[in-house]
């Protein structure tokens, strides 16, 4: 049955079509929505999701803002209550920074909390939306998920670091960042970031001894080393050349009357270096000498440096040492010589002989260009090299020292592959550190951290799965009793004797090989580069 006269059904019904075809202002027949305004200001939050530590500011951006205003941010737990709220800034502009000031503890904990921003102005509260009107009530604001952590920003600016050194008496932590012309540097005692040095092209790696700062620059095409204090000043710069390399290794002859022959591989080691090391072989540091990993033309420029370059850097240079990658088809029981020839303009404008010997381990060449390498701080004539491959060079080769490594005639230690013969225990190594005494090596894998000795021999191990950086106490004084680990669950410090945790950061999650911890007077400073965005932080904890 039909309860409306047929002429009203008709008007309803063409009200209904007007009003879909936009025609009638909805607003006008039933009213303004109570929780928006087309005409009041919009804030919006860019990111789709917060990590956000004491120190960091959060950009809004405003639309349609007329005259002044006031920003403030707001943490809502499940609930949608508010359970902090940062201080008001003064907004006039369509970008505006709110900082993060000091947080409660229960937030550092909580895993559930959303982001969202109001703005006051002309009388009227807007909250953050992700429509295109102002959005007038909490309930409906835009909300982004947020995680908080301890420690507190110390150099926001600075993109994502590639690379740390630490000076251990002065407490300054100079970075690198691939996107900047700059050496950044921040005093960890105050926390603040200090003027950095420019330098070409950006460095890509950096490392810290005997009061100087070794940096590679212009993309890895060039060594530095810069006197330290009172400001950074240039001590010494040279060029990484292009090398051409013969690397001969002897055929034994087949059964019968078929003559020895040598095998030959060419190859070009590009410029371009990624990791450093460095060290002073003179008590004076006048002669430093440095390594560098680079790769062979023809291989994947992202992958891993095949080659291990030494880089003398004193006025009258030895000759380079490279590693190259060892050759297959010699089996590492044999014994015979293998020649490494390096092309190389010289001072006398003559090839230089690289490394000519009898390898009684059974190994002449050996792949160390994995990038994972150190110098003995204590010993800068020992190297300790990471290989790339689980067996190289044979058994006991995926973690190897070079002695002498300074001298003309660099030799593998035999007691190290001796030590590491059979070794199981240890996977493929991504990250080495040589403690600050030179007593031990802390080495990182996928899932576990090794402390070894001088030797190579294993002292212990500490599982950590998703173990992202690995780090010595370094203070004015040097040792050992304590190294670091940063994984999902923060910043670990353990006792190296015990391998037992002594105390934690909460840093939360840390990039690859990007921690430093120092130590003064009776606290420790820990300094990191968050794993999911740019910028470095900092937190300091009493000393155990």
């Amino acid at each position: 049955m039909n309860w409306l006269p047929r002429t009203t059904e008709r008007a309803l019904l063409a009200l209904a079509l007007a009003g879909a075809a936009g025609c009638i202002d909805q607003g006008a027949l039933f009213g303004p929505d109570p929780e928006t305004h087309d005409g009041a200001p919009r804030v919006r939050l860019p990111a789709a999701r917060y990590t956000l530590f004491e120190g960091d500011r959060v950009a809004l951006r405003l639309e349609a803002l007329e005259g002044d205003a006031r920003a403030e941010l707001l943490v809502l737990d499940a609930a949608r209550e508010v359970v902090w709220r940062s201080g008001a800034v003064q907004a006039a502009d369509t970008v505006v920074e709110v900082p993060v000031g000091a947080l409660p503890p229960r937030l550092l904990a909580d895993t559930t909390l959303s982001l969202t921003a109001a703005v006051d102005a002309g009388g009227t509260r807007v909250w953050a939306t992700d429509d295109t009107a102002a959005v007038l009530s909490r309930e409906r604001a835009a909300l982004r998920p947020v995680r908080f952590h301890a420690g507190r920003v110390v150099a926001l600016d600075a993109d994502r670091p590639r690379s740390f050194a630490l000076d251990p008496i002065g407490g300054r932590l100079y970075f690198a960042a691939p996107g900047r012309a700059v050496i950044g540097v921040v005093d960890l005692a105050s926390g603040r970031e200090e003027d950095g040095t420019a330098v070409p092209s950006g460095p890509v790696a950096l490392r810290f001894h005997y009061g100087r700062l070794g940096a590679l620059i212009s993309g890895g095409t060039e060594l530095a080393v810069f006197r330290a204090a009172p400001a950074l000043t240039l001590a010494h710069r040279v060029l990484l050349p292009t090398l051409v390399l013969d690397i001969q290794t002897p055929r034994p002859a087949a059964e019968g009357d078929t003559p020895a022959q040598v095998d030959t591989l060419r190859a070009t080691v590009r410029p371009y270096a990624a990791g450093l090391a460095w060290g002073c072989p003179d008590g004076e540091c006048e002669s430093p000498l440095a390594f560098a990993s680079s790769g062979l033309a023809g291989t994947d420029p992202a992958a891993a440096g095949a080659v291990l370059r030494r880089v003398p850097l004193a006025a009258t240079p030895a000759a380079p040492l490279v590693i190259p990658v060892f050759q297959p088809g010699w089996a590492a029981e044999d014994t015979a010589p293998s020649r490494v020839w390096i092309f190389a303009a010289a001072s006398s404008g003559g090839d230089s002989l690289v490394h000519l010997t009898e390898d009684g381990l059974g190994c002449a060449t050996t792949v160390l260009g994995h990038g994972v390498f150190d110098l003995s701080p204590a010993r800068p004539g020992v190297l300790y090299a990471a290989s790339a491959d689980e067996s190289a060079c044979g058994d006991g080769t995926r973690l190897t020292r070079v002695d002498d490594a300074a001298s003309a005639r660099p030799r593998l230690s035999a007691l190290a592959r001796r030590n590491q013969l059979g070794e199981d225990r240890i996977g493929r190594v991504l990250e080495l550190r040589v403690s600050p005494d030179g007593a031990l090596v802390l080495v990182r894998t996928a899932d576990a951290v090794q402390v070894l000795d001088a030797d190579l021999r294993l002292r212990g191990t500490v599982e950590v799965p998703g173990a992202s950086a690995i780090a010595w106490v370094e203070g004015p004084e040097p040792g050992s009793d304590h190294f670091a680990v940063a994984s999902d669950r923060g910043v670990v410090l353990y006792d190296t004797a015990r391998r037992r945790e002594a105390a934690r950061f909460p840093l939360g999650s840390t990039g690859e090989g990007l921690l430093v911890v120092w130590r003064t007077g009776g606290e420790l400073v820990a300094a990191a580069a968050p794993r999911d965005r740019d910028g470095l932080v900092s937190a300091r904890i009493p000393a155990p």
